[in-house]
């Protein structure tokens, strides 16, 4: 069974499963199917709860990767491709990147992130940890998850993340009342270098595209 039929399973009926409790935690039947189903973890809090996912996907295969680890993971004069001088030079390996998937492209304090995922490099592998929403009501536990990791990062990246994700995050911290580092970290918006390495030759330069070209050509 592949992953849409697992999610379209574990929707179906589900406005019509019952609360259940279980200690202090509230939550549907269904997170537990969501679980098992996906290998996924339940972090609770109080009464609220979300649901983690993580992978690990190994990278020492791949000849790039070894070029940066023989480096330490430090990438020199990043700038010149980015027009930002603030990532210069920067240690790979101690930034996260972050993307969200959100209920609306409009922006403004009605549009919130119910999925956010975040990669950063540990060792040989990329681990990947993706944080669900489920419900809005538990919205502040997924955000305090959220800076619990950029805390211990020394930068972050994106893609369009600066015109889009960061500022979204901004302001459901800010709606939250929670503090958050997230200003304080330099940013490298990839889609920034993308546009100033292939805007003369490409069309477009959305996240597909751009990947597709350096895949293939």
């Amino acid at each position: 069974m592949n992953l849409k039929d697992k999610l379209a399973r574990l929707d179906k009926n589900s406005s019509q499963t019952p609360i259940q409790k279980t200690g202090t935690v509230q939550y549907r039947d269904w997170a537990e199917d969501f679980q098992r189903e996906l290998d996924a973890r339940i972090l609770s809090e109080g009464n609220s709860f979300i649901i983690m996912k993580e992978n690990y996907y190994p990278v020492y295969r791949n000849p790039d990767f070894e070029k940066l680890r023989s480096n330490g993971f430090i990438v020199n004069q990043f700038d010149r491709i980015t027009g930002d001088r603030s990532t210069g030079t920067f240690n790979l390996q101690k930034y996260l990147f972050i993307d969200t998937e959100t209920t609306g492209l409009a922006g403004g304090t009605g549009t919130y992130a119910f999925l956010v995922g975040i990669g950063h490099i540990e060792l040989d592998h990329i681990v990947v940890r993706q944080y669900v929403l489920p419900d809005f009501q538990h919205e502040w536990l997924l955000l305090k998850h959220v800076e619990n990791r950029l805390v211990t990062a020394e930068g972050i990246g994106s893609f369009n993340g600066k015109s889009y994700d960061i500022p979204l995050l901004r302001t459901r911290f800010v709606l939250n009342r929670i503090d958050s580092v997230l200003d304080d970290l330099p940013h490298i918006d990839i889609l920034h270098a993308a546009r100033r390495i292939w805007k003369q030759r490409l069309g477009s330069c959305t996240l597909i595209f751009s990947t597709l070209f350096t895949l293939f050509f």
